[in-house]
């Protein structure tokens, strides 16, 4: 079945680069949770505290992947939205491509902590790493924490049941965020097929106006977060469809979302257009990203061409798999090397990053060839040696 003679074809909707910044935005989060149990602001005077202090910023690399999920998504949805049952088939495969991998490393994580209680060493990746939780108390769970993380629905659960939520692995909270997107998106696809954009623009309006409102509920997509999401929508539209006028448009547009970002680090917004779990360094980090990805879409197939870039696409091509993997890992290996008296920040930047890097990559790519790679529609092995960009 053809598309709606309405809807022209998109221009260019693979970015192929894309794993790259992928690997990047994953390997700046490892790298913010080997160096956070070391981390400390007063110390940035020699060259070592200045890099822990930037690595104790690799978190945002996760507002990066959203811009990044934006695009791919919609990508996703410009390829379904004229075919028969596409939105049917673009929920199985989203549902399909995040839910049992989560699944499975929830279950491997019981299976790590307990061997480490079987050593008496539970103690290295439970309690607090520096000023982050680590995995929380299986006895402190509740059977509504367990569902809403099974659920990936832990981070809103409490504006329906009221009772406080509780993330098992932490970096996990993003996929709350993603599950969302994804239905939002599914949405759109199936109730406005032919004016997906226009229906995108409408709901970031919406979010827009939630600040000012305070309907900006924490753990829910109109906290803010939608609008991290929809600079990735706005880019593919940008690179895809609109003219030079519209191009300029969205740039200006994705301008404004720095300009923001900024004036809320200088507290030169009220308080009353403020989103209360969005922070100034998300929407920075976001809207920088997206400016960024639309003015080094021209060189996209430049990028692609260079060999030495290669392995970070591979990185990226696995980089839910490390994502998925790596806090367990590298909470044990970090705090197990702090009580051992690794603690300065140049042991920590020689030492304690590159082993939590290499063991985070190792068990991300073992954890992709075991288990990834068998809900993301092709054998481990051509997904392991075929370095294309997919959406």
């Amino acid at each position: 079945m053809e598309k709606p003679p309405e809807t022209p074809w998109p221009r260019s909707p693979r970015y192929q680069s894309l794993d790259l910044w992928r690997c990047f935005a994953c390997l700046a989060v490892v790298a913010f949770h080997a160096t956070a149990i070391c981390y400390d602001s007063g110390h940035t005077n020699n060259l070592s505290g200045l890099l822990v202090a930037i690595m104790a910023r690799g978190w945002m690399g996760v507002p990066i992947f959203f811009v990044i999920s934006g695009y791919c998504i919609t990508a996703a949805i410009d390829s379904a939205k004229g075919k028969t049952q596409g939105g049917r088939t673009f929920f199985w495969r989203r549902l399909r491509r995040i839910y049992p991998p989560f699944w499975a490393t929830l279950g491997l994580t019981f299976l790590f902590v307990g061997g480490l209680r079987m050593l008496n060493l539970g103690y290295l990746v439970t309690g607090q790493f520096g000023h982050i939780p680590m995995i929380p108390e299986w006895s402190d769970l509740t059977l509504r924490n367990w569902v809403g993380n099974i659920a990936l629905a832990e981070m809103w659960r409490h504006n329906i049941d009221g009772v406080s939520g509780v993330i098992i692995l932490g970096q996990t909270w993003t996929l709350c965020y993603e599950v969302q997107f994804y239905a939002a998106a599914g949405l759109l696809l199936v109730l406005a097929p032919r004016r997906y954009f226009r229906a995108a623009a409408l709901v970031s309006l919406a979010v827009l106006a939630c600040g000012p409102l305070g309907l900006d509920r924490r753990g829910m997509m109109w906290d803010g977060r939608w609008l991290l999401f929809a600079a990735g929508i706005a880019v593919y539209y940008a690179v895809n469809y609109a003219g030079p006028r519209g191009r300029r448009a969205i740039a200006a547009g994705l301008v404004a979302g720095v300009v923001y970002g900024l004036a809320r680090r200088f507290h030169m917004l009220p308080g009353a257009v403020e989103f209360e779990s969005l922070s100034h360094s998300e929407a920075l980090a976001a809207f920088v990203f997206a400016v960024l990805m639309l003015a080094l879409h021209r060189h996209d197939c430049v990028l692609c061409r260079w060999r030495i870039l290669r392995p970070f696409m591979f990185l990226g091509k696995i980089s839910y798999s490390i994502y998925l993997v790596h806090l367990p890992i590298v909470f044990a290996i970090a705090h197990a090397l702090y009580l051992a008296g690794v603690r300065t920040p140049a042991q920590t930047i020689l030492i304690t990053l590159p082993l939590c890097l290499a063991a985070g990559i190792i068990c991300g790519w073992l954890f992709y060839l075991g288990v990834e790679s068998r809900f993301a529609g092709a054998p481990a092995r051509k997904r392991i040696t075929d370095l294309r960009f997919e959406t």
